[in-house]
Formats: structure tokens, sequence, C-alpha cells
């Protein structure tokens, strides 16, 4: 099953990270500057989308001379290029998608963001973000997350109230409880065993896990 890494033009904050993830078979996809992460880490992309503003003139023409996949947007576009690359990854029907280099310095960007976190996830088997030493999924139902003991684990209700929500393998487990949107109730509890299973009846959840 194909999986496809997209790359933003944000931070990429634990470079050894992201390289630990790629595998040899997956297909890189750079979101306009995004590829100075991916050169960062010695790789040529796949694809490139986007308007191409956010790159040198020197680093597109050494892209040029590789088989990259140039699919260009005009500058004056209704929608970003994270949004342009989730929407090309729907449509090529990738069923697995891992986004690195989210976060950046305008955080309009960064949650605007979160709201296609939200949006997209839903159409893949799996969905995952990788921020330095966190990894970010949204749950509508179950998931199951595994660290170490010791690690970090952050409920956050988007869209309203989630219902239901039952944790395992917390330091304080919820059992059937509701997280109200707008409360911090669900940040930071701690993994007591090495895997934690999240599920809920009804909302959606983002789950951030921090590796510490």
């Amino acid at each position: 099953m194909r999986r496809a890494i997209l790359f933003l033009n944000g931070n990429l904050s634990n470079v050894q990270r992201v390289r630990e993830v790629i595998r040899p078979d997956d297909v890189l996809i750079c979101a306009d500057g995004g590829v100075a992460n991916l050169v960062t880490l010695n790789l040529v992309p796949h694809v490139m989308i986007g308007d191409f503003d956010s790159i040198s003139v020197e680093l597109e023409k050494k892209l040029r001379e590789f088989p990259i996949e140039w699919i260009s947007f005009p500058k004056e576009k209704e929608f970003t290029d994270s949004e342009l690359v989730l929407e090309y990854v729907v449509e090529q029907r990738f069923q697995k998608v891992v986004m690195c280099g989210v976060l950046g310095d305008r955080l309009d960007h960064v949650l605007v963001n979160v709201t296609l976190f939200e949006k997209y996830a839903s159409h893949f088997l799996e969905f995952q973000v990788i921020e330095g030493d966190q990894d970010i999924y949204i749950v509508r139902d179950f998931k199951e997350v595994v660290g170490q003991k010791g690690d970090l684990l952050s409920l956050i209700p988007l869209r309203g109230d989630c219902f239901g929500v039952k944790t395992m393998g917390l330091q304080y487990p919820l059992n059937e409880e509701t997280l109200f949107a707008g409360s911090s109730r669900g940040v930071s509890n701690v993994f007591t065993l090495n895997k934690v299973t999240v599920q809920l009846s009804k909302g959606v959840l983002m789950v951030v896990h921090t590796r510490v």
C-alpha cells in the first residue's frame, strides 16, 4: 500500500526522527518551499506542488535536473500549498500519509493546518503528523498509540465536545467521559504502559503523543 510523505515549508526540528520514518518505497511530495526540508535530508522529491515562490532560483535549477513531477499553480490562488498537497494525495488515492514541517513562524498557517488535518484525515487509513518529538493523529473512534512509559499524551477536542472518551495505559484514565471543547483537561497525561488506547463514541480528537 503506497505511503506519501508530505513536506511543508515549516520547521523540521528533529531531522533524525524524520529520516528514520522514511522508507525506500515512500513517495516524497513537497509543498513549494517545503523542498528545503527534504534537501536537508539529502533527498530529492518525487512530486513538487505549488506556485514555487518560496524556492530560490538556484535550488529550482538544480531540482529541474531530476525526474520530478512539477504541478504548478498561479500565485493568485484560493488555497494554501498545504491544502493543495493534501488534495493531490486524495486524488491519487494514497491510503497512508505522513506530514512533516508543519510548524512555522506564521500562526495563521499553523492554525489552518490543524483544520486541514481534521478535514482530510478521514480520507486515509493512516494519517500522522510528525513535529519534532511529537506525533499527531486525528481520532474519530479508536486509536492505539505505541510509545514508552513516561511519554505524554494530550487529547484535544476539535469541532466541539467529544463524548464517550475512554483511555487505557495512562496515569489519569478516562472512562466513557466527555472532553469539552475549550477545556485543557485532556492535556499532558502520562504513559504508564508502552501502549495506550484511545476511543470515543462521538466527536473528533486531536491526539498528540510527545516522546520524552
